[in-house]
């Protein structure tokens, strides 16, 4: 399913369910409205609410523990707040400035330095994450509101409810304050409910980093890291899967005899240097006895011709090598042998096992097996030899790949968490991985959500905090009708460069 088909699908289920909603509202549908009212769920326009009162007792309670505390932590966030606010002003107007620098200059890459980037399923954010993307959009919403509600209740402004939304398939959580009641505060205690969500999330950010930083050492007693991948899982119709590839719990640690992998990284440069290589595909170092005695009969003309296939067709299991040797080696064989020595038909597997020691010309080899045999395959097809640890009883354990080296990349799912115990479920065995993917979108989107929020473009906090600030600092210098002029013409000029900021991106 592609992106346009699964937005089709998103509109189709909004529609009906509106639809429905409507429906049964204009024929007075008394079940359903007491379902609405005693729920609090709301249908709209591409948008499902939901809205609660219970959660207010639990944030009473919350807040009337410890008030010095709560006080002071509000205060702490205004001031970071002010400070983080003048750095988020310069990187939305200098990614304004390249991105537009950029487009009059015809360029469509981004700058390296850093600048706003919006993140977007199906564009520059894989599919396969939409449910991390979420659900690290979802608990960051909360966190915010949640701020925003501790910080009303301590400054004595009642909280009407908390909402949790969907608009398509993107979640939001709100908060219904006085707005009255937040009015007639001070500047410095208004600021404190502004600012609480920002502040949030700003902490939220960096405990999620900090997690990140620290995954390892949390799941070190059921999982070690550094001797290798975690087979997890396939990708579907995979040809790497079953009884010729690999198997669930299967421990990667090398490719191609000589690359160790280690972890993630080490298997992404073993798989893209196997085709990095132009000039010399890999080769196998053998003895001129093993491939004399291994060869197996071809006919004399495919012995001469320039062709990958020299095997009958009867022999699937063995493939077609051509083969680079020292000089001296042609003086010790007859005209046929030497013949046989440059294209041969040899069983893979049986090559691969004896060899041991990979090459590129025959100089890197020793002088017990002192040639180097190539595996003759059309342009996009190349040997893969990946070495593995098996669970499973009776497996090789070299798994042979021919084909593409995307092919593999793509159809093994790994880990760098390898389980200590077997009895560890294959679903246990991706929870380190699950949960450092999750910190990792919660540590991105949260602060992109807090440097959102503090910017003063309407619609969002910052429209609001920078009024506050700038009545608290000139409050003697001018009067307040005066500063809530400056602060809409400060507003609306961010706003402006805000949105150059994200039109300036898709152009």
């Amino acid at each position: 399913m592609d992106l346009y088909d699964a937005a089709c699908i998103i509109c189709f289920i909004h529609a009906f369910l509106f639809f429905i909603d409507m429906f049964l509202k204009s024929c007075s549908h008394y079940p359903y409205l007491y379902f609405l009212e005693n729920t609090g769920f709301k249908i709209g326009p591409g948008c499902i609410q939901w809205c609660t009162t219970v959660a207010n007792n639990y944030f009473q309670k919350i807040v009337r523990h410890n008030p010095k505390f709560w006080s002071r932590w509000f205060a702490l966030g205004v001031y970071v707040t002010c400070i983080i606010l003048p750095f988020a002003l310069y990187l939305v107007g200098s990614t304004a400035i390249a991105n537009l620098s950029m487009k009059n200059e015809g360029q469509h890459h981004h700058p390296k330095t850093l600048s706003l980037e919006p993140v977007i399923p199906g564009v520059n954010l894989p599919l396969g994450d939409l449910s991390y993307y979420l659900s690290a959009i979802a608990i960051s919403s909360v966190v915010h509101e949640a701020g925003h509600a501790f910080a009303a209740l301590r400054e004595g402004v009642q909280v009407s409810g908390f909402g949790f939304c969907i608009f398509l398939i993107l979640p939001a959580a709100y908060v219904l304050l006085s707005t009255n009641q937040c009015q007639a505060l001070p500047p410095s205690r208004n600021l404190r409910i502004l600012t609480a969500g920002v502040w949030h999330n700003v902490v939220l950010s960096l405990l999620a980093y900090t997690a990140v930083i620290l995954m390892p050492q949390f799941v070190s007693p059921l999982y070690s890291q550094g001797s290798g991948i975690y087979v997890v899982g396939f990708a579907e119709d995979s040809p790497l899967r079953g009884s010729t590839g690999f198997y669930h719990g299967d421990i990667i640690t090398k490719v191609n005899n000589d690359c160790i992998v280690k972890n993630k990284e080490d298997w992404k440069n073993c798989i893209s240097a196997s085709f990095l290589e132009n000039d010399e595909r890999l080769g196998f170092c053998i003895g001129i006895t093993f491939l004399l005695q291994n060869t197996s009969p071809t006919a004399f003309k495919d012995l001469l011709a320039d062709s990958t296939n020299c095997c009958p067709n009867y022999k699937s299991e063995h493939l077609c090598f051509t083969t680079t040797f020292p000089e001296d080696v042609v003086k010790q064989v007859s005209d046929l042998d030497r013949t046989l020595l440059k294209k041969n038909c040899l069983p893979a597997r049986k090559v691969i096992e004896e060899s041991g020691i990979s090459c590129r010309t025959h100089l890197s080899c020793p002088d017990a097996k002192p040639l180097c045999i190539h595996p003759l395959l059309a342009n996009d097809t190349y040997l893969l030899t990946i070495e593995r640890t098996s669970g499973e009883p009776h497996q090789p354990k070299i798994v042979i790949f021919l084909g593409h080296p995307a092919e593999v990349w793509f159809g093994i799912q790994v880990s760098d968490f390898v389980p200590r115990a077997r009895f560890l479920s294959i679903f246990a065995s991706r929870l380190p991985d699950i949960s450092l993917l999750l910190m990792k979108y919660i540590a991105i989107l949260s602060s992109g959500l807090a440097l959102i929020n503090m910017l003063p473009i309407f619609m969002f906090d910052g429209q609001y905090i920078i009024t506050d600030i700038l009545v608290y600092l000139l409050n003697r210098l001018s009067s307040r009708g005066t500063i809530e002029k400056i602060s809409k013409l400060i507003v609306t000029f961010c706003s402006l460069i805000f949105s150059i900021c994200i039109i300036s991106y898709f152009l």
